[in-house]
């Protein structure tokens, strides 16, 4: 029985592919930052091609990154494709809304085909690594755990079989989300929940407060400086693309004053406009 992971994201992906070396087993791999921008219909060469184009117009991206998110992406439904019958699926997954979308999305890839499919999250899985020690630990998404981690875990079989019920459910909540226009999306207490653009702008707004009060005198804060310290803070797996975005956005509506090259993320600085 051949046995085929999939899993989300290309930072977990590379440590998934270390941790996998000598085993014979296939790695299926799809892009991240599915939390953030359009989803609906991505399985389709239209959805995608909205999915794409939004990228384009919000993040920094480049022809290059555009190609390579979309060779990612349309390599992995065609390798899903071409899955045979009877294969032992491990999907990976963690608790964020991108990588919770990944697995029900791949349950509905894989609608027509009598494989079996089991879980591994990561999140669970360096809780229960962590009883018994002094230190604690919780993980944002898979990208964040080592490739020895990952070996321990597929060494001691830490996945969990989906029970065909649950199969079905996973289905229909992945039909709901690429029906649905929300460009924002957030895993809280086991839920998925849409969300308006405007989710982090408070935080962000908060954050550079804190900046300016370690300052002697308000003054200009490198955004690269500001959106690494909202990247490390937030309680959401969300990347520094998006919190340049909706740094840009903030911009716009007046809350901060800018200067420098917009287009590049290290050459701007940015300061709150006095409330």
């Amino acid at each position: 029985m051949q046995t085929i992971h999939i899993i989300f994201g290309e930072s977990a992906y590379g440590s998934l592919r270390f941790a996998m070396k000598g085993r014979k087993e296939s790695i299926i791999a799809f892009p991240g930052l599915l939390g953030e921008g359009p989803i609906k219909d991505i399985h389709t060469e239209m959805g995608l091609k909205n999915r794409l184009q939004w990228l384009k117009d919000h993040y920094l991206f480049d022809a290059e990154d555009i190609e390579r998110y979309q060779q990612l992406f349309e390599t992995g439904l065609q390798q899903v494709e071409q899955i045979a019958e009877g294969s032992k699926i491990i999907i990976w997954t963690c608790e964020n809304a991108a990588e919770q979308f990944g697995l029900r999305f791949v349950t509905k890839l894989l609608a027509r085909k009598k494989v079996t499919c089991y879980v591994c999250n990561t999140y669970f899985n360096v809780l229960e690594s962590c009883k018994g020690r002094d230190t604690w630990c919780e993980i944002r998404y898979s990208g964040e755990i080592s490739s020895e981690e990952m070996k321990k875990f597929i060494e001691n079989e830490w996945i969990e079989r989906m029970a065909d019920e649950l199969f079905a459910t996973y289905q229909k909540e992945a039909e709901q989300l690429l029906s649905n226009e929300c460009a924002v999306r957030t895993w809280r207490h086991g839920e998925m929940h849409y969300e308006d653009e405007n989710r982090d702008d408070a935080f962000i707004i908060k954050t550079a407060k804190m900046l300016h009060e370690e300052q002697d005198e308000r003054t200009w804060l490198r955004a690269v400086r500001l959106i690494g310290l909202v990247l490390g803070e937030t309680e959401h797996n969300i990347s520094d693309s998006w919190i340049n975005y909706r740094v840009h956005k903030l911009i716009e509506q007046g809350f901060f004053q800018s200067k420098g090259d917009l287009r590049k993320i290290r050459q701007y600085e940015v300061k709150l406009n006095e409330v």
